[in-house]
């Protein structure tokens, strides 16, 4: 033992395993010949916790809910308002004509064609309309 050849045990590097036959620890890399252990990819304890998540199945993979609008018939529009009011979601809500969901940025309303409008409303742009 030399002074100069001395160093301390933090210095000294940790060993490469399976990096080549030059490294000292190639071939094998100290893991044998066969055997389930010898293989890569080896978890003793647990099922990987990768594997244990839900998969995102399809393109873009987004989770968010939909807010399907709520129906509203011409026919209900033509009882609850009178001649020259406006119909808007806002006012739907306050009427109890449509629901306010807990949690929803904002309630979507169709109008459906069933009944008759007799009296001149005007709509907010944020209602739906059905194909009649």
């Amino acid at each position: 033992m030399k002074l100069h050849k001395l160093q301390s045990i933090k210095t000294r590097k940790k060993k490469r395993l399976g990096r080549g036959l030059g490294s000292g620890k190639g071939t094998y890399s100290s893991r044998g010949i066969k055997g389930q252990k010898s293989r890569s990819g080896y978890n003793i304890p647990s099922f990987p916790s990768v594997a244990k998540l839900p998969k995102l199945r399809g393109e873009g993979f987004t989770l968010v809910k939909k807010i399907r609008p709520q129906a509203v018939s011409l026919g209900v529009i033509d009882k609850e308002y009178k001649a020259g009011e406006t119909v808007s979601v806002e006012s739907l809500i306050k009427k109890k004509l449509v629901k306010a969901k807990i949690g929803q940025r904002s309630a979507k309303v169709k109008l459906l064609c069933s009944g008759k409008l007799t009296k001149n409303v005007k709509f907010d742009s944020n209602i739906l309309f059905s194909k009649k």
